[in-house]
């Protein structure tokens, strides 16, 4: 397979982002170094909402200008090492190797700002960051888990929110 169809192959159309299938693979192999050797990184998720909503309002050209926003704003504050991804209709996740809580926060907040500036009304971004290693923190499954009931924390307390879940178990 040539570079270029490698590329296509895991990039996400609409965000330029990778695609899930990638994204998972990049998850458990630097979740396997976090346990193994005590490397810090952290993994945020971002919930995109009111697309919906946009789409019926605007259209689909709106939505597609919207993911491209979304897309270069992330690969903007990403580094190279970094791995970020669209892994649903409206979940973006970045994997950040060699980062703990407190830059993932900063990296999180550089996005939506950025984003929510340019946006339309209706809208928002709810984020949730997790860090590896933890204690009692053994898998793979729950470290996602973890960064999922942040985001699903983070809806719940309004619009635009960002929640760092640090629980062992919940």
């Amino acid at each position: 397979m040539e570079q270029k169809e490698l590329v296509d192959f895991l990039t996400d159309e609409e965000t330029g982002l990778f695609q899930s299938t990638y994204f998972h693979l990049r998850l458990d192999e630097e979740f396997k170094k976090s346990i193994r050797y005590g490397w810090s990184y952290a993994l945020v998720l971002l919930e995109v909402n009111g697309v919906e909503a946009l789409g019926e309002a605007q259209g689909a050209g709106a939505l597609q200008a919207l993911w491209v926003q979304l897309g270069n704003v992330i690969l903007t504050n990403s580094r190279d090492c970094d791995t970020p991804a669209r892994i649903s209709s409206t979940r973006l996740a970045v994997l950040l190797p060699g980062t703990e809580v407190e830059g993932a926060k900063i990296m999180v907040q550089r996005v939506m700002s950025d984003v929510l500036d340019h946006a339309s009304d209706g809208i928002s971004l709810d984020a949730g960051v997790v860090e590896s290693p933890q204690v009692g923190l053994e898998d793979v499954s729950e470290f996602l888990a973890r960064a999922e009931r942040g985001v699903e924390t983070a809806k719940g307390q309004g619009a635009n929110q960002l929640v760092v879940w640090n629980s062992p178990s919940v």
